[in-house]
């Protein structure tokens, strides 16, 4: 009984070290995400708060040329609805940076701020993990413990509830001669064979076991999808990269440039301007899918906490483009 106390013991030991372990990583996968959010959302506003500037010298240039009588007043009410347009990406932008700032006092990092999240997180392409990794994965470590320290009491149940036989050794005399008596006392469950607890405590331990065995899948198919969710959008996004480069921010100014040297009317400088405004958002949705992506692949793997813990500290600044 002793012994199936001690494996008891053991088994609850690993289950709190495996519990503490789940706990950490998904903390520590909600802060990331946070600061993630965070850097995006104040990319987002940095964008629209350029675009806000860009729109309102337009409408400037607009009102002159109305003023001097070389443009209608319909173009007047373009220029002044380009801004709207702007005007309502900022505070969406902005409200989402409050969020993301709500969500860190939350965590108990408010001081914490959007500090530079390194390139390194987002180098590693996803891989799909052996079972055996998978095993060792702290959801699956909790499940199995869990299945452990249920055995082992339902063992200790039934080892407890045995009746256990007292045999007592006597000696004396009797006519002059020595005797020894040997006693032996078995106890008869008449009344409680204690069928009941330890019916109860298989069932238990048979419970976790299958939960053990569910979690075992579970984790298997979070571990796929994440994986093909995240390889897909790394690739989207890079072949993003590969064909910009740049090369949206440029055509702004050429745009204005164009409209003010009158090659463009206003409702022509409209149209490109917003499917220039759409490739902006669409790039900024791609990073963001891909990071996030990432982050939830990081997650599922437990990679997160061994990979932040190698890394040289960082101070904050401009967060990489990778």
């Amino acid at each position: 009984v002793k012994q199936t106390r001690t494996d008891v013991a053991e088994a609850q030991f690993s289950l709190a070290e495996a519990e503490l372990s789940a706990l950490t990583n998904q903390l520590l996968a909600r802060l990331v995400d946070a600061q993630l959010n965070g850097y995006l959302a104040r990319k987002a506003l940095a964008l629209a708060s350029e675009q806000v500037s860009r729109d309102y010298a337009m409408l400037s240039l607009s009102e002159r040329q109305l003023a001097a009588g070389e443009i209608a007043q319909t173009d007047v009410a373009i220029a002044k609805a380009i801004l709207a347009d702007s005007l309502v990406w900022e505070g969406e932008a902005s409200f989402a940076v409050l969020q993301a700032e709500q969500t860190l006092e939350q965590l108990g990092a408010g001081d914490m701020g959007f500090p530079a999240i390194p390139d390194a997180v987002w180098q590693d392409e996803p891989a799909l993990l052996p079972v055996s990794d998978i095993m060792a994965l702290p959801q699956s470590q909790v499940a199995r413990f869990s299945w452990l320290v249920a055995k082992q009491q339902a063992a200790n149940e039934r080892q407890g509830n045995k009746p256990v036989p007292v045999i007592g050794l006597g000696a004396g005399k009797q006519a002059d001669e020595g005797l020894v008596s040997l006693n032996v006392s078995v106890p008869l469950q008449w009344r409680n064979d204690f069928s009941d607890v330890n019916a109860a405590a298989n069932e238990q331990a048979l419970s976790a076991e299958l939960m053990f065995k569910n979690t075992l899948q579970a984790q298997q198919s979070a571990v796929s999808l994440a994986y093909r969710n995240a390889l897909q959008h790394r690739q989207r996004f890079h072949r993003w990269q590969q064909l910009s480069a740049g090369q949206l921010d440029q055509q702004f100014s050429v745009l204005q440039s164009r409209y003010a040297q009158g090659d463009l009317s206003m409702a022509a400088y409209q149209n490109q301007i917003t499917q220039l405004r759409q490739g902006k958002r669409a790039a900024l949705a791609l990073e963001a899918a891909f990071k996030e992506s990432h982050l939830t692949w990081l997650q599922v793997t437990a990679t997160l906490p061994s990979l932040l813990t190698a890394m040289p500290a960082h101070k904050p600044g401009a967060e990489g483009t990778r």
